[in-house]
Formats: structure tokens, C-alpha cells, sequence
């Protein structure tokens, strides 16, 4: 038995993290975002980190097997953050997130489900190159400032995922620190476009327009006398939601 292994640290029954400290970093404004700094036990090595409920800072988890290093990291953050906030190199933008999905209800059946997903929200973003291997935008609104990855649905990042589970391995902590490791793997796709916002609020008009025709197209006096529509009839529908002359536009 090698020196490492003759002395065991007690692992807690559930695994999860303990508080062990408190940190605070000060902001511009006289604002404190606060930081538990917590500690657990990973495959037999410490492993601490740090979390917090301030807008800013709530997708910052960064971990480390060393104090030290994990205070520098939440450093380079808070710099990230406070830069931000002082610059006025910041641009309205809207982020714009869509998702769809097919899948069955429950299996060995034919029942289906499909949805689909169009999520637009006012910001800002700076003009700045994000180094790493992903394309990420800074954004903001008025909570909070964030890095969000530029991705289109058809881009699956569960194939890069690490495959081990080792808190303190280079490669999983890369990840976890990543804004990457936030997303859903695959199925999103998300833009960010400088602008008032108002071309994307139009698409979302017509697409509220389109529902309320299929929903329409499909009620029970219409599928009795009509039947259920196909394919081919869906055309004629998104021609209708594209005129905003025919219904009444979407109030946003």
C-alpha cells in the first residue's frame, strides 16, 4: 500500500458539498456579491468551491484542490465582472434561443409530442473576443452579465463532454468552468444580434399568428367538416401569419 492510499478521508453519506467559509468580492457602486466557499470529497481527494446567488456571478463555479488557485480563478471572474460593468463599449442586442422537439410520450406506444420554442430577450453585448473553443458572447441585461455560447440546434456537445468524473482532472475542471457545461447538450440554438430587436419581435409575431391558425385549423367543427390538414396545408397557413394584416399582431 503506497503512503497516498494508507490514510483515507471520511466521505459523507450524500457527497455533497459542506460550507466551510464565506468570501465576498465588492463591485462598483458599493454592491457585495458573497460567495459560499464550499468543500467535498471526490474519488478521495478535497476538491473546494464556490457558488453564489448574485445575478452576476450565478453561473460561476469554478473548483479546485487548492485554496489558493480557486481564489485566483474567482479573481479573474470578478475582474471580468467589474470590467463590464465600467465599460461602456456595449452594444442592444437581442439573444434569441430556439428549441424543438419530436419524442414519444411513453415507450412501446405511438403517442407523440412535439414542441417547439422561440425565446427572445433585450440585452447588450460588448464587443470582445472570448478566447477558448467555442464562440461565446458577453451579454447583459439589467440583472446580470453573462458569457452565453453562439450554437446552432443541430451542434450536440454531449460528445465532449469529459468522460471522467474526477473533479480534479485539468479536462473536467476546463469543462465545469465553461459556459458550455450550462447548456442543454444538443436541441438549442441561440444568436445574438445587434439591433432593436424589432425583426426578431416580428418572426415571433408570426409564429404566435401561425399557432393560432393551426389551433384553429384544427378544432372540431373545422376537422368534421374538413378533416385534419395536411402537410401541404400548413403553407397557406404561414403565408396567412406572415401578412400581420390578417390577424391581430402579438403585443411584445
Amino acid at each position: 500500500m503506497s503512503e497516498e492510499d494508507l490514510v483515507r478521508a471520511r466521505t459523507t453519506r450524500t457527497g455533497e458539498a459542506r460550507k466551510i467559509d464565506e468570501w465576498t468580492v465588492h463591485l462598483p457602486g458599493g454592491e457585495r456579491a458573497r460567495f459560499d466557499v464550499t468543500m467535498r470529497y471526490e474519488h478521495g481527494a478535497c476538491v473546494f468551491g464556490v457558488r453564489s446567488d448574485h445575478p452576476d456571478f450565478k453561473g460561476v463555479r469554478p473548483q479546485d484542490s487548492d485554496l489558493n488557485r480557486l481564489r485566483l480563478e474567482l479573481s479573474e471572474e470578478a475582474r471580468f465582472v467589474i470590467k463590464g460593468r465600467l465599460s461602456e463599449d456595449w452594444t442592444p442586442s437581442t439573444l434569441m434561443e430556439i428549441r424543438h422537439k419530436l419524442r414519444d410520450q411513453r415507450e412501446s406506444s405511438s403517442d407523440l409530442d412535439f414542441s417547439l420554442s422561440l425565446k427572445l430577450r433585450q440585452v447588450a453585448q460588448r464587443d470582445t473576443d472570448e478566447p477558448g473553443n467555442f464562440p461565446v458572447a458577453i451579454v447583459r441585461d439589467t440583472y446580470r452579465q453573462e458569457r452565453v455560447v453562439i450554437r446552432s440546434h443541430t451542434d450536440d456537445f454531449g460528445q465532449m463532454r469529459p468522460r471522467s468524473g474526477n473533479l480534479t482532472d485539468p479536462e473536467v475542471k476546463a469543462w465545469m468552468s465553461s459556459p458550455v457545461s450550462r447548456d442543454e447538450e444538443s436541441g438549442l440554438g441561440r444568436v445574438v444580434t445587434p439591433g432593436d430587436g424589432e425583426p426578431e419581435r416580428a418572426l415571433l409575431s408570426a409564429l404566435d399568428r401561425f399557432a393560432a391558425g393551426l389551433s384553429d385549423r384544427l378544432s372540431p367543427g373545422r376537422v368534421a367538416r374538413e378533416g385534419v390538414p395536411l402537410p401541404e396545408d400548413l403553407i397557406s397557413l404561414m403565408r396567412a401569419a406572415a401578412d400581420p394584416d390578417q390577424t391581430q399582431e402579438l403585443n411584445l
